[in-house]
């Protein structure tokens, strides 16, 4: 199962009909030309079941890129696991791959959250406000730190639950409010769990800075119908 750019012609075609084309590049993250082909594949989730338990992070090894990114990253872990169920950053299902969560937009924003936080105690640090003209200055960051806080738990909610429905994975504990429960109270493991169900690690490699976690030419194929790009054709290789 493959998929490659390739140019409709005009007037579109419709699913079934044959066209000739020219094969093109897949881009990457950067923008620079990456493979000729992403190649879905397989991860061998079982079904209606977690591949493992949620507190079974160490299955990989310790100092494996998921469970780094998770630790030190989650931001990014969250977005590779979003790319690989084709959603977007609102949650929401994708029409095309490059509308899919991308870790270069939580990458820049992260660092451009970093110079806000920089930027703003060296101004109260040199300021130096007391007692409640300190607590003031301050509200406007930790009120922007508790909204980013929420929408981030906010998407380990939806994630998992959209994962869930994928696999047709039960609620096991907590009915009705599980998946609040786990990414509020146990966010890490949650997010690697996620990472573990939706990647065979055992037999693809894991990488730190790549879209979905996997090498660059390889898509996770979901027990739903594929996703493809809105200019691209999927074709069968026999």
């Amino acid at each position: 199962d493959n998929i490659f750019l390739a140019t409709v012609p005009k007037g579109g075609v419709t699913k079934g009909e044959v066209f000739a084309t020219r094969m093109g590049d897949i881009y990457d993250e950067t923008g620079n030309p990456a493979f000729r082909t992403r190649t879905f594949k397989d991860m061998d989730a079982p079904p209606s079941r977690w591949r493992d338990e949620i507190f079974d992070c160490f299955n990989l090894d310790l100092f494996h890129p998921f469970n780094m990114n998770a630790v030190f990253c989650p931001h990014v872990a969250l977005a590779q696991v979003m790319a690989r169920v084709q959603t977007t950053n609102t949650g929401d299902p994708v029409v095309a791959l490059k509308s899919r969560t991308s870790i270069c937009t939580y990458v820049w924003f992260m660092l451009f959250l970093i110079i806000v936080h920089t930027t703003y105690f060296s101004y109260l640090f040199v300021a130096e406000p007391r007692g409640d003209a300190f607590l003031i200055a301050t509200m406007p960051l930790i009120g922007l730190d508790v909204l980013l806080l929420c929408y981030f738990i906010s998407m380990v909610i939806h994630t998992r639950r959209e994962l869930r429905t994928e696999y047709d994975i039960p609620e096991l504990r907590c009915r009705g409010c599980e998946d609040c429960c786990l990414s509020l109270f146990c966010t890490c493991c949650t997010i690697t769990q996620m990472g573990r169900h939706t990647a065979d690690y055992e037999v693809y490699r894991g990488y730190c800075c790549t879209e979905t976690g996997l090498a660059s030419h390889i898509e996770v194929k979901l027990p739903s119908e594929f996703i493809v790009d809105d200019e691209s054709t999927r074709a069968d290789f026999v």
